[in-house]
């Protein structure tokens, strides 16, 4: 990239100088006649610059050839979704099973297989209950 007409290398731009070039860049954006790449060019600034400009602007562009120009609305703030922690269910809730067996084996098996699901601990408690009559 070379350097804005009428300035040094590498010299810095004055706050008004920057807006002017922003508007500008802008204008081109909207106009839709150059590619960000052209005007990234033409304005001697990086792409991500022209593309930075245009996010700032609400300005995008379909991806194929001739797409036309959108121009979005204010963007909108997305905010952080509140997750609820999951409740496991237990047999309990289902089912009532007999008291006493039915509660220390479940305890037992939570115990030691935490991850255990509904489905597996029903087939496995019927199982158990099976060859127990």
């Amino acid at each position: 990239m070379t350097a804005p007409k009428g300035s040094a290398v590498g010299a810095k731009l004055t706050k008004a100088q920057r807006l002017r070039r922003e508007e500008r860049i802008i204008k081109d954006i909207k106009a839709g006649k150059l590619s960000y790449r052209l005007i990234a060019a033409k304005h001697s600034v990086s792409l991500p610059t022209v593309n930075n400009k245009a996010r700032k602007a609400g300005v995008s562009r379909g991806r194929r050839k001739g797409a036309t120009l959108i121009v979005a609305g204010p963007r909108r703030i997305a905010t952080k979704a509140t997750r609820r922690p999951a409740v496991r269910k237990t047999a309990t809730a289902r089912a009532p099973r007999r008291a006493g067996f039915g509660d220390a084996f479940r305890e037992l098996v939570l115990q030691h297989h935490p991850n255990i699901s509904l489905k597996q601990f029903d087939r496995l408690s019927q199982m158990v209950e099976k060859e127990i009559s």
